[in-house]
């Protein structure tokens, strides 16, 4: 039981420097996705933490790490009415269109999905 312990926490020690590298990569990107469909949106929090607007920065990245792009979602419920997305939090104001999300998107998918993966499986083969 001693050597098997002792891989155990080295393999948790590897994957603990692997997710602080996931965590910065997911969190980027869910920031870069919501500065640029929601630009208007000013307050992050609100008094309900339901609707808090981190849920959809960490969201959207999250699934997309699965392959789950949620291009269907992204501009359900919204408005263009300004005054109501800003009073009512569970409203979204709607997308604007930008090229730069898609492309950003792809390179993300590809790149969380093929190089973060591989680097996982990398750190654990040579412990």
């Amino acid at each position: 039981m001693g050597p098997t312990i002792i891989m155990i926490k080295e393999m948790l020690k590897d994957l603990l420097r692997f997710l602080f590298i996931a965590v910065f990569v997911v969190l980027g990107v869910g920031i870069y996705y919501h500065a640029n469909i929601w630009p208007d949106h000013q307050s992050i929090w609100s008094d309900d933490w339901n609707n808090w607007r981190i849920w959809p920065i960490i969201y959207f990245p999250y699934w997309q790490l699965y392959a789950e792009l949620n291009l269907d979602t992204l501009d359900a419920n919204c408005t263009k009415n300004r005054t109501i997305w800003e009073n009512d939090p569970s409203k979204n104001g709607c997308l604007q269109e930008d090229w730069t999300v898609q492309a950003i998107a792809g390179i993300y998918v590809l790149f969380s999905s093929l190089l973060l993966v591989n680097l996982v499986i990398a750190m654990f083969r040579f412990l």
